[in-house]
């Protein structure tokens, strides 16, 4: 299965900001936890810090190289924590909305079509 998480970091960067805003924009009608999406926020802002300091390659060193790696992998947990929490099964959540914000889990369609249904129903 292929991963939602784009693999390079300017690619993840624009990802998770898009993310973290469509979130924030709709979290009331999807009923998402304020608790959780500040905590959310608070693993996005150590990213974007880390990724500051990285993007300026004539300054930085390899601390900050470490300090990207691990303010990632970090963020990268809490973020399908919080997908697999909020997102993946949110009924207020259209599928659309979902592949509009790359979260293309495969477990998450729904299925409408009555005979596709009824073939899985065995009696």
């Amino acid at each position: 299965m292929v991963d939602y998480i784009p693999h390079y970091d300017a690619d993840f960067n624009l990802w998770q900001a898009f993310l973290v805003e469509k979130i924030d924009l709709n979290l009331i009608i999807w009923g998402i936890s304020d608790k959780d999406f500040v905590a959310l926020k608070s693993f996005q802002a150590l990213w974007a810090i880390a990724f500051e300091r990285v993007g300026n390659k004539q300054n930085h060193i390899g601390a900050d190289m470490q300090a990207i790696t691990e303010a990632r992998n970090d963020y990268e947990v809490h973020l399908r924590i919080f997908v697999s929490k909020w997102l993946t099964f949110n009924c207020m959540l259209p599928v659309c909305e979902r592949e509009r914000m790359g979260l293309n889990i495969l477990h998450s369609r729904v299925d409408t079509d009555v005979s596709y249904i009824s073939n899985k129903i065995r009696i």
